[in-house]
């Protein structure tokens, strides 16, 4: 088994960063799940085979063991992008947020931190969701959101936007989101926003 990347096809970002046109989601093995070392088995397994992408988030509550994972899988930290996301009862405290994936994932950075999704919930443990025009609004979260890249979190981006909620991002962005992660196959083409999230320059990250 080759410990090399055998996919060698990247997306360049905004910011000058390339990404790995393949990568590995993590949402199936999610919601704490008991078989952790599955999990921690798989992520190693498919580092070895040549992946080096691997997605995550805080809702799915295997932050940790990706990160685990990831340490002892003998790859190289700097050939991995890690991305993860940050749920809604965090869109008040988008650095906070961060303070705890980095907490969880023990791998000293972050490559992109996206908002899961554009509506926010109310603080735990209720977290009950709000509406989407209810602060703190996607828009308030994405200005602190703003305030995240640096030497722990190289971009930040969103997941599950359309174009309208993403019009009304970029009429007020300072950063360009990075990607815009959503559902994309071939029976979820998504034949007009992603041409549109392309003339934005944000690179669409496919999720299904």
């Amino acid at each position: 088994m080759a410990d090399r990347p055998v996919c060698i096809k990247t997306f360049k970002l905004g910011n000058g960063d390339e990404i790995p046109a393949v990568g590995l989601g993590t949402w199936q093995g999610g919601f704490g799940t008991e078989d952790a070392k599955a999990l921690e088995e798989l992520v190693i397994y498919a580092l070895k085979a040549g992946y080096r992408l691997i997605d995550t988030a805080q809702y799915y509550g295997v932050e940790h063991v990706i990160g685990r994972a990831i340490r002892n899988s003998g790859i190289p930290r700097s050939e991995i992008t890690v991305v993860t996301k940050l749920w809604g009862q965090w869109h008040h405290d988008p650095a906070e947020a961060l303070r705890i994936s980095l907490e969880n994932l023990d791998v000293g950075y972050v490559d992109l931190m996206l908002m899961h999704w554009p509506w926010a919930t109310t603080p735990a443990p209720e977290m009950k969701p709000l509406r989407i025009n209810e602060s703190p609004t996607f828009i308030e979260t994405w200005k602190k959101m703003e305030e995240l890249p640096g030497p722990s979190c190289r971009a930040i981006g969103v997941s599950n936007f359309t174009q309208k909620t993403l019009d009304a991002l970029l009429d007020i962005a300072k950063i360009k989101p990075a990607v815009n992660q959503v559902e994309l196959h071939a029976l979820n083409p998504n034949h007009k926003l992603v041409p549109y999230c392309g003339s934005h320059g944000i690179h669409v990250m496919s999720w299904r």
